[in-house]
């Protein structure tokens, strides 16, 4: 109740409610904010059934909501936070590219395995912590194959000139055999970075900071 003073003016902290912050959908919405972090459960009601839905999932984008014309939100809960719980910081915009994290929270992951698994290419539609959804539009990713040509130049470029350099410009054969065993090890890297970057770069998301 205390932080809730500091939010907002009188008129509308006299009129407004929690529920309906949260309908307003806004990115910038007052107490949104707040009970994200918490990971608050809301209890959605249409008159005959009810649901439960995780505050983070309510939101599938700019005004767009989880939800039927019919339902209201009858109930919001969560666990009371230990005097020793932290929230994540998000991370920087490079950080958030090195680690394959969400460009809206920056703290979602993008894939659901390691690199290392055989299913690295397996991403999450949507991110775990913002609900944002990763493939903007249909074939969106399509465009990341120029990420990807980018990054194989540059890995292709790299190895030549380690090869060169420490093996004393072998023969061809040799310079073959090695940048093509590089270059496939290197795929999972890759394929994701590509994704990563073409997300960050070109999918129109900007940075939200939780308050």
């Amino acid at each position: 109740a205390q932080y809730a003073k500091l939010i907002s003016s009188t008129p509308i902290r006299n009129m407004a409610t929690l529920a309906g912050n949260f309908v307003n959908a806004s990115p910038i919405g007052d107490f949104t904010i707040f009970f994200l972090a918490l990971d608050a459960t809301l209890i959605l009601n249409d008159g005959s059934k009810k649901r439960e839905l995780p505050l983070r999932k309510f939101y599938k984008g700019y005004k767009q909501l989880a939800k039927t014309p019919e339902e209201y939100i009858e109930k919001i809960y969560f666990e009371l936070p230990s005097a020793n719980t932290k929230f994540n910081k998000p991370a920087s915009f490079p950080l958030a590219i090195l680690n394959h994290k969400c460009p809206r929270c920056r703290q979602g992951n993008m894939y659901k395995t390691s690199v290392f698994n055989i299913s690295f290419a397996s991403m999450h539609k949507n991110c775990e912590h913002c609900n944002l959804k990763f493939e903007v539009e249909p074939g969106f990713f399509f465009g990341a194959m120029y990420f990807s040509y980018a990054l194989s130049v540059a890995i292709i470029g790299i190895s030549f000139m380690t090869i060169f350099w420490f093996l004393n410009n072998p023969s061809t054969s040799t310079y073959v055999s090695i940048i093509c065993s590089i270059t496939l090890l290197t795929t999972p890297i890759n394929f994701r970075y590509s994704r990563t970057l073409m997300l960050h770069i070109f999918g129109g998301v900007d940075f939200i900071k939780e308050k």
